[in-house]
């Protein structure tokens, strides 16, 4: 059908079929072609295969191995902080104790605790992060995206650290609760 008539017909482009005296000239083409409509999906047939040229979305995560020592680090501090809060605390445990709690109680305590730090602690530094960043990009003329999927990566991994930093400190006070080995209390 010929242009003028399929004019008649309202139509909308689908697509647009080249063909080219060899393979290597139509994979040519087809590269050539990339360039200028990036946003279309070009085909390219040869004698027994075809080849797909097409944009899509492509994340590479470089520079992780640097940032296990800043995990490993803030971990320990949390750590710490959890110790050290559960020390201050042991009088606490042992009333806890005294009133009936058991071991997994108390854990549930100190676990309820530390999700409250990393709640807290993961809204305070969006929040802080935000305004500083907002402050210096506005500095720099840089646009910012707030709502990025890294962002939250961010927080689950601040979050996270924060949990898994109160694992051992909640067994460390569930084990003061019960000074025997037996872990749950008996009749």
């Amino acid at each position: 059908m010929d242009y003028r008539t399929s004019l008649y017909f309202d139509p909308s482009l689908t697509a647009v079929i080249i063909h080219t005296d060899s393979s290597s000239e139509a994979l040519k083409l087809a590269s050539d072609l990339y360039k200028y409509f990036r946003r279309l999906n070009i085909w390219a047939g040869t004698s027994n295969k075809t080849y797909l040229t097409s944009s899509g979305r492509a994340i590479r995560i470089h520079g992780a191995q640097m940032q296990i020592v800043p995990i490993a680090l803030s971990t320990m501090i949390v750590l710490n902080v959890m110790l050290g809060s559960i020390y201050e605390r042991r009088r606490y445990v042992y009333t806890l104790s005294t009133v009936g709690a058991a071991p997994r109680d108390v854990a549930l305590v100190f676990l309820a605790e530390s999700l409250t730090y990393a709640v807290i602690s993961g809204l305070l530094g969006y929040l802080v992060a935000s305004a500083i960043i907002k402050w210096a990009a506005a500095g720099l003329g840089l646009p910012v995206n707030f709502a990025s999927g890294w962002v939250l990566t961010a927080i689950g991994v601040a979050m996270l650290i924060v949990v898994i930093s109160a694992i051992y400190p909640m067994r460390w006070a569930s084990r003061l609760v019960t000074p025997s080995l037996k872990r749950r209390w008996e009749m």
